[in-house]
């Protein structure tokens, strides 16, 4: 009889125990699925940007000079991070492919593509940074704008962006050309510093 009586209480610890875990278990997954997060594909509606500003070329004594036009047209695709900031009622991080020409008051150019990524730092403001891959002409040459030649360039932009409204966007922003010592091309070099103005086409 005490042995049959010990097997019971044995099995009911061990259901209990069993139970216990579950219910732990799941309370960790119910947390795990709010804090979750996945990269969503949407279809977005037209997005440009233009950015003017100030350039110069790394030679010494060369000072920022007017002026440099920047354009960021977005393809009609996002990657945005899917969890949403309480707060601030956007995504914490969105990715974009962006289409770019960047050309200066001598005519010389960059045409090519980039990929932008914005993470959220407060309400309405993003920090942005966007790489891209470009090809440079030169239409005029021996000037101070830092083109110096024909060939690739990375093309970075660093950014702090503010929306005004759900379709316009200030930002401040910082762009770097350069080839990086990596294509073996003319070392086209140029710094930009400038103001830009972002629209968003409602949805």
């Amino acid at each position: 009889m005490r042995q049959k009586t010990k097997l019971i209480i044995l099995l009911v610890s061990l259901l209990d125990l069993y139970y216990a875990q579950n219910n732990t278990l799941d309370s960790i997954n119910h947390f795990n699925r709010k804090t979750e997060g996945a990269f969503n594909l949407y279809i977005k509606p037209f997005r440009g940007e233009a950015v003017a500003g100030l350039h110069r070329n790394r030679t010494p004594g060369n000072d920022f000079a007017p002026f440099n036009l920047t354009y960021n047209i977005y393809l009609p695709f996002e990657w945005s991070l899917n969890y949403l900031n309480n707060i601030a009622h956007d995504k914490l991080l969105k990715s974009n492919i962006v289409l770019l020409l960047h050309h200066t008051n001598n005519g010389n150019y960059a045409i090519g593509a980039g990929l932008r990524n914005s993470f959220l730092i407060i309400p309405k403001l993003y920090f942005n940074y966007q790489l891209g891959l470009a090809w440079c002409e030169v239409v005029k040459r021996n000037t101070s704008d830092g083109f110096v030649g024909m060939g690739p360039a990375f093309h970075h932009q660093i950014s702090l962006s503010l929306f005004i409204n759900k379709q316009v966007e200030l930002s401040l922003n910082v762009i770097h050309l350069s080839n990086g010592n990596i294509f073996n091309s003319p070392a086209n070099l140029q710094d930009v510093i400038g103001l830009g103005l972002a629209f968003h086409r409602k949805n």
